[in-house]
């Protein structure tokens, strides 16, 4: 009997996967990896992998998975995968999928794909290829040192540091690992290393600093290379927690792939060179008192190429040692920006002032092009986001400062500070800035957009329009704050009146992973919490701010399917509870006292006019209220893990 060896070969391919087919209408998009796209440097070596599935037949469903991880893309099949084929797997899971391949280190570079079986047994192609990689997960991966600029005015340097190194051969990967107690951007050969800004994200630095990954592969020469890291202080403001040095510091390394192997060839040491980049950092970074940046046009360089590096000054760095704490890959996605405003109106305010309408309120940058201003000539720059009652800027403590060059053109642009605002004002400015030269730049932290919203009530609309908006400019840095302008705190009670509502709007689920490692961080040795984190200052608040850490942590759950977040601060919140169950003599909450990182004791803060919400009725009804939530949600976490407990009463027993 002959055979038609194609039908065969079909034949043998449905026997061996295990299908009733090889076509199916389903595709899969939208893969993540820690729930971040293609993640450079993550701090697991267990991630999580996700993705969804998109159809043009109703009633779709994933019943089976099969996911493929290779340390190199050419072994990206089912044969040669050389970290974790898992079979196929029968599960509806697409999300929360942990890796379960050979052990990862710090340092690995991972490729993946997926594909799925369909409620007909069809079978998938292969998702897209994604990457990931792990990064430095332990101190003795560090060989870098931490170095600096001093200040020595009260307006604080953000300084160049520069290395001129060289590569031999096509390397097979370099990493470049940047640990900044501050901000930081990252300039190789003249060009700056991808869109990110205002980096890192924000941690507690009396515990913890963020460390970013970058692939810098493919933007290296073969031959001689020039770095350049530039660094702005940011919250890292002398006189708040953990703050060692009067400027931001630096510490980074590139480590070379080899093989199977990995070494450092250039780190952060002595032999770097500095210079002042003209941008100062001004203002204490206190409520009100966030200043802006003053830049002395004379000192900015015009491009960052080797040519105009080597006809400035430099000067060596200082190596600064501080004290240990926890420095861990950065969890959420970087600030970006997210788009570009121009003005809608420049009206004259005075002689040689101008006063500008950006049309909308923001929270990021702005770019002012200037012409034939004279040597030294000082512009001061003004920001706000409404008008005081005689319809001029309102004083927010916000303010830039340009110090002329004297060239025929030239442009003052924000770096390492930022603004909330509407409303600018120029002051000793001859002729009235063009519309086209001036432009500002929302930012906000680079997560995606998850839903919207449309109805046939234009109010309706309107409302949405802008919660949504005004949700995007408080997001800036990994977290959420409750102003941009005057505070720029995560406190927990505008978290909790918030979070359903951001979570639904946005895929939120890295932010809050941000957010809820610096509530982590800021639990004091007595299971105290403070009312807002990071925790730079005292702040007011009551259990509303304090047990942010538990609902955050079960609505990120119920939202994301992260479970890794419950079995993390569980501890913290039992400890917490603790904590407040000290100041419950009597089953019933009474208040709690005021230490050097937390103030006054709130209860109904956002109270009707007319209405007491420092009455001690009131204080002690809402939060009491609020804790009976907490106890529910705690029962909750522990029905989860099967460690249901006595619940305790909250009223006492006769």
């Amino acid at each position: 009997m002959k055979y038609n060896l194609s039908i065969l070969s079909c034949l043998l391919l449905l026997i061996f996967s295990g299908c009733t087919g090889l076509t199916t209408k389903v595709t899969l998009y939208d893969l993540k990896c820690e729930n971040l796209n293609n993640p450079e440097g993550i701090g697991t070596t267990e991630p999580a992998f996700g993705w969804k599935i998109a159809s043009t037949e109703n009633g779709s469903s994933q019943k089976a998975y099969q996911v493929l991880v290779a340390s190199d893309l050419k072994l990206l099949n089912e044969k040669d995968a050389d970290l974790w084929n898992s079979g196929k797997v029968k599960s509806t899971d697409q999300i929360m999928v942990i890796y379960a391949g050979k052990e990862l280190n710090s340092r690995s570079v991972c490729y993946w794909k997926v594909r799925i079986w369909d409620q007909n047994n069809d079978y998938t192609g292969w998702s897209p290829e994604c990457s990931f990689s792990i990064g430095l997960l332990n101190a003795s991966d560090w060989s870098a040192s931490y170095i600096g600029l001093r200040s020595a005015d009260e307006n604080i340097i953000a300084p160049m540091f520069r290395k001129e190194f060289t590569i031999d051969g096509d390397p097979h990967r370099l990493s470049l690992y940047v640990n900044s107690l501050g901000y930081h951007e990252i300039y190789l050969n003249g060009k700056k290393v991808g869109d990110k800004v205002l980096v890192p994200a924000v941690a507690q630095f009396s515990k913890r600093s963020q460390v970013l990954a970058y692939d810098i592969t493919d933007l290296v020469n073969k031959g001689n290379n020039s770095i350049i890291i530039w660094a702005g202080k940011g919250w890292y403001s002398k006189g708040l927690p953990g703050v060692q040095f009067d400027g931001p510091l630096v510490r980074a390394q590139i480590d070379l792939q080899t093989n199977d192997s990995w070494g450092t060839i250039l780190k952060t040491d002595s032999s770097w060179q500095c210079r002042n980049s003209g941008y100062y950092t001004t203002g204490t970074w206190w409520p009100g008192q966030f200043g802006g940046e003053t830049v002395d046009g004379s000192m900015v360089l015009t491009d960052l190429t080797s040519k105009s590096l080597d006809n400035t000054s430099w000067r060596n760095v200082e190596v600064i040692s501080i004290p240990d704490h926890l420095a861990t890959p950065q969890l959420t996605e970087s600030n970006i920006i997210t788009d570009t405003i121009s003005p809608v109106s420049i009206k004259s305010s005075g002689k040689n002032s101008w006063f500008i309408d950006m049309g909308t309120t923001l929270t990021g940058w702005t770019e002012i092009r200037f012409n034939n201003l004279k040597p030294g000539q000082e512009l001061l720059i003004e920001y706000s986001d409404h008008l005081d009652k005689d319809g001029k800027l309102a004083d927010q403590g916000q303010s830039d400062k340009y110090i002329a060059a004297g060239n025929q053109s030239e442009v003052f642009k924000n770096k390492f500070n930022y603004h909330g605002f509407r409303y600018i004002s120029i002051s000793n400015l001859k002729n009235e800035p063009a519309g086209d030269d001036i432009s500002s730049y929302p930012i906000r932290t680079g997560y995606n957009l998850a839903s919207s919203f449309e109805c046939s009530d234009p109010d309706m609309n309107a409302i949405h329009d802008m919660i949504f908006y005004t949700l995007q400019c408080l997001s800036l840095g990994g977290y959420l704050v409750d102003c941009p302008q005057i505070e720029r705190l995560g406190y927990g009670g505008d978290g909790n009146a918030s979070t359903e509502t951001a979570q639904t709007m946005f895929d939120l689920a890295p932010l809050y992973r941000n957010w809820l490692q610096a509530w982590g961080d800021c639990l004091r040795e007595d299971g105290g919490m403070p009312h807002t984190a990071p925790n730079p200052y005292r702040a007011g608040g009551g259990p509303y701010w304090c047990g942010f850490i538990i609902t955050a942590s079960w609505r990120t759950y119920m939202n994301y399917g992260d479970k890794r977040i419950l079995e993390k601060y569980y501890p913290a919140m039992e400890k917490w509870i603790g904590y407040a169950d000290k100041y419950s003599p009597s089953g019933l909450l009474e208040g709690w006292p005021e230490t050097d990182y937390r103030s006054w004791y709130l209860g109904d803060w956002a109270s009707p006019e007319g209405t007491d919400h420092t009455d001690t009725v009131s204080i002690r009804l809402v939060n009491n209220c609020f804790m009976a939530v907490c106890f529910e949600t705690m029962e909750k976490f522990q029905l989860l893990s099967g460690k249901k407990k006595k619940r305790r009463c909250m009223l006492p027993v006769n």
